[in-house]
């Protein structure tokens, strides 16, 4: 992926094998990777973060469809992920839930997916190793109570037969 711009100093595919050369633990905007089979297995196998900015990068016209963003198939392809907000206020909102409600809706992620792109901003984040293992433990615990008390609600009288299938899931996948 070339930048749009005929003026633009810095090629776009110059950052992506110099993030990788330079040993980037994390690297932003990296929806180029996706044309390059080989770089992206070094990124899986490295485990190399890409940040992606969903909200910016279709207003930027880097993405035209949401549904056929990179951003999936590293993802699926194991390659660590974490969504980004890339100047909202440029943008005209000031929510960093905007990007996640736009992946949600348009990748097919489920509950599950939610949980490891979260998990994944602790994980590559700036903390230190210490820091990031008490974030991830206080993160694993208020997710646990959004779950119980998730259920609680979606178990209420109208909602019996289900809540029943609910919990035998919800056991499984939690344990």
């Amino acid at each position: 992926m070339t930048s749009l711009r005929d003026d633009d100093p810095v090629p776009t595919m110059d950052n992506l094998y110099d993030a990788i050369i330079l040993g980037a633990k994390r690297v932003g905007h990296g929806i180029g990777y996706v044309k390059h089979p080989y770089l992206m297995e070094v990124l899986r196998k490295k485990h190399i973060a890409v940040e992606v900015n969903p909200i910016s990068n279709k207003m930027l016209g880097y993405v035209a469809d949401q549904r056929h963003h990179p951003a999936i198939t590293y993802l699926r392809y194991g390659i660590p992920v974490i969504l980004g907000s890339d100047d909202p206020g440029t943008f005209g909102y000031n929510e960093f839930t905007v990007d996640w409600y736009e992946a949600f809706m348009s990748w097919g992620l489920t509950l599950a997916d939610l949980r490891h792109l979260a998990l994944n901003s602790l994980q590559y984040s700036s903390l230190s190793s210490s820091e990031k293992i008490i974030a991830i433990q206080k993160w694993n615990k208020l997710y646990k109570e959004f779950i119980i008390s998730t259920k609680g609600s979606a178990c209420s009288k109208p909602f019996k037969t289900l809540c029943h299938k609910f919990s035998e899931f919800f056991h499984k996948k939690v344990k």
